[in-house]
């Protein structure tokens, strides 16, 4: 059995990934409860309706709970350096802070502010 849960804080906003069929996201995680003073950063990556979830409401500092499968990957890069990372095939991600309201223009000023919760 390969499956993990990791409660973590979003290091900045999740980024789609995928294409039209298979729409995902990717987001970067830090967990410091072992060692606040050197956190372990993970990146995780979902598909499906959870992706979209995750891509409107969660942005860089929210509280996540992940849980899905580690994966291990190496590659190599163009100058023959090797490359290497573990990463978390989310299942699910859990919502542990508020919902961030999303961002809409002021008609006024022009700038944006956060919509009404």
């Amino acid at each position: 059995m390969n499956s993990l849960t990791l409660l973590g804080v979003l290091t900045k906003d999740p980024r789609p990934v995928g294409d039209e069929e298979r729409r995902g996201c990717r987001m970067r995680l830090a967990e410091a409860s072992a060692h606040p003073d050197h956190p372990l950063y993970i990146d995780a990556s979902i598909f499906g309706p959870q992706a979209e979830a995750c891509l409107e409401r969660l942005r860089q500092g929210s509280r996540v709970a992940v849980v899905g499968r580690l994966r291990f990957r190496e590659w190599q890069r163009v100058d023959l350096s090797r490359r290497s990372e573990h990463w978390i095939a989310a299942e699910r991600v859990e919502f542990l802070s508020a919902p961030v309201a999303p961002s809409v223009p002021d008609a006024e000023s022009g700038s944006t502010a956060s919509a009404p919760a």
